[in-house]
């Protein structure tokens, strides 16, 4: 295994962009600037994204699904700090501690 230490990594002529054919790991911390590309997916764990991120789909654990349609929760139980919207479907279970009003 070879180390290869470079500032900037260029295309042979101007207006392409290097190719890495094979595959590539990074570690460390890595910034983009522009557009990362990918032709399947990129996985990838413990990701923070700052400003504006443009995802057209992120699976967040084994059951929630966020695309364009929408958040997609498989089954089972979720808990929020809060709630926003109507609640649809078959509703069951006891309300306590409820407060508010009017009266609830």
């Amino acid at each position: 295994m070879s180390d290869l230490r470079v500032n900037n990594l260029k295309a042979r002529t101007d207006g392409n962009v290097p190719s890495i054919v094979g595959g590539a790991v990074i570690s460390g911390i890595t910034t983009i600037t522009g557009v990362l590309e990918a032709e399947s997916g990129i996985t990838a764990e413990n990701v923070t994204a700052t400003g504006i991120a443009t995802i057209s789909t992120a699976i967040v654990g084994a059951a929630v699904t966020i695309n364009s349609s929408g958040i997609d929760v498989g089954a089972g139980i979720i808990t929020a700090t809060s709630f926003s919207g109507n609640i649809t479907g078959s509703v069951t279970g006891n309300a306590t501690g409820l407060t508010g009003s009017p009266d609830i």
